[in-house]
């Protein structure tokens, strides 16, 4: 279950603030499929970002399984349309980008990421 209360995400410009949405409540039950639609610019990927835990909310929670988002949730992950590969970066340093965003220390990081890429 995902439940979203009072979200609120926008963009800060060099001479202004772009609002791409407030106040945006929802919840989803456990099993559920669900598309995210809307024009470009609407707020989809950022939307994605904040429940992956990639982005903090500027207001609102998000709670996962009743639980606050802190961005160790191990069973969420995003995967993009356009894999964003980092070519300056090692395989394990693109694999790890992820966790290493959402606050995960160099061991838990090594933990996760060297056995799946053995």
């Amino acid at each position: 279950m995902i439940e979203v209360k009072d979200l609120s995400a926008s963009y800060h410009g060099k001479k202004s603030k772009k609002i791409v949405f407030e106040g945006l409540s929802f919840g989803v039950s456990s099993g559920v499929p669900v598309s995210v639609i809307g024009p470009s610019g609407c707020g989809k990927t950022t939307l994605l970002y904040l429940l992956s835990g990639l982005k903090k909310p500027e207001r609102g929670e998000i709670f996962f399984k009743g639980e606050p988002l802190n961005g160790h949730q191990r069973e969420i992950a995003l995967v993009l349309q356009h894999y964003g590969l980092l070519p300056w970066k090692t395989v394990f340093q693109n694999a790890s980008l992820g966790l290493r965003i959402r606050g995960f220390s160099k061991k838990e990081i090594k933990e996760i990421v060297l056995p799946i890429l053995q």
